[in-house]
C-alpha cells in the first residue's frame, strides 16, 4: 500500500514536471494566453478600424514593428464584412505592447495588428475616438 502511494506521488509530480517542461519549451507566450485582454468589440470590418500602413505592415513582416505581446489586447470584429464571421486585430501604442526599434510610431495614435508574426502582417493606424478607453501608460 505504501509502495502504491509513493507510485501515484510520483506519477502526479512527473505530469507536474513534464507540463512545466512543455510550456518553457513554448516560451512566454504560452503563459501570457490567459492574460488577453478585449478593448472592444465591433461589426464592422477589421480593415475600417484606421488607415491601412503599408510602410509599418511591411516592417512588421520583417520584425522591425511589432506588439510585444501579440494580441494581449485585442478588438473582437463580428458581422458578414469579416473572413470567417469573426476576427481580431491587436492593439500597441507607443509606450504600450509596442516594438518600435526605428521609432516610426506617431505617440498619439494606436497600431492594430492583423497576422502580427506571419508573411501577410498589415498593421492600421487609428486616432483614438473621444471617449475610447485609454491604454496604460508606459510603465505600467
Amino acid at each position: 500500500m505504501k509502495a502504491n502511494r509513493l507510485w501515484d506521488v510520483g506519477n502526479r509530480t512527473l505530469a507536474v514536471v513534464a507540463v512545466l517542461a512543455a510550456c518553457s519549451l513554448q516560451g512566454p507566450s504560452a503563459f501570457a494566453l490567459n492574460k488577453a485582454i478585449q478593448y472592444g468589440a465591433s461589426t464592422a470590418p477589421y480593415w475600417k478600424v484606421g488607415t491601412l500602413m503599408p510602410e509599418l505592415s511591411k516592417l512588421c513582416r520583417k520584425g522591425q514593428f511589432n506588439q510585444v505581446f501579440k494580441d494581449g489586447l485585442y478588438i473582437g470584429y463580428g458581422g458578414k464584412g469579416n473572413p470567417g464571421g469573426v476576427t481580431v486585430s491587436g492593439i500597441a501604442k507607443r509606450g504600450f505592447n509596442l516594438y518600435d526599434p526605428l521609432g516610426k510610431a506617431n505617440p498619439v495614435n494606436t497600431y492594430h495588428f492583423k497576422n502580427d508574426g506571419y508573411s501577410n502582417c498589415t498593421v492600421y493606424q487609428a486616432v483614438p475616438l473621444p471617449g475610447a478607453p485609454a491604454l496604460p501608460a508606459a510603465g505600467q
